[in-house]
């Protein structure tokens, strides 16, 4: 797998549907290449993910994505009403397709995470974000401590 040299912070996964498993994922990165949002589809099939822009081959640049979904409390800007003030749980996958093949574990995370009124964050990429938002810790929202 290349090596991930950069990290977006500017994305966002919602999650559309939960079986058959359907997310988006907007960010300015993907957006520039492909247009946004890009969504993955469990009924498109694992080839199509994996091939997909998120698919582990082509993904060179780490996401860090503030999960949203779709029954989630908005404010009347469309943010989150989940207080900032809350601790957040970050989850880690390499790519889309490790995603949907762990898809029913990271629900029971955004489940928890809307019932306890904490924000939910991805990381999705090869590099190991310990090391890597060690170094560059400004990479983080500004509501997580690290």
């Amino acid at each position: 797998l290349p090596a991930v040299r950069k990290v977006d912070s500017s994305c966002s996964l919602r999650i559309e549907r939960i079986k058959p498993a359907r997310f988006c994922v907007q960010t300015a990165t993907l957006g520039a290449l492909v247009g946004s949002p890009v969504c993955v589809d469990e009924q498109q099939g694992l080839l199509a993910v994996i091939n997909g822009p998120l698919g582990s081959q082509y993904l060179h640049e780490a996401l860090l994505c503030s999960v949203v979904q779709a029954s989630a409390g908005r404010d009347d800007k469309g943010k989150s009403a989940v207080p900032l003030a809350s601790t957040p749980v970050l989850t880690m996958v390499t790519s889309a397709d490790y995603l949907l093949d762990n898809w029913l574990s990271f629900v029971n995370k955004a489940s928890y995470c809307e019932r306890t009124h904490r924000r939910l964050y991805l990381w999705m990429g090869t590099a190991g974000p310990a090391e890597e938002l060690a170094a560059r810790p400004q990479l983080l929202p500004e509501n997580i401590v690290w």
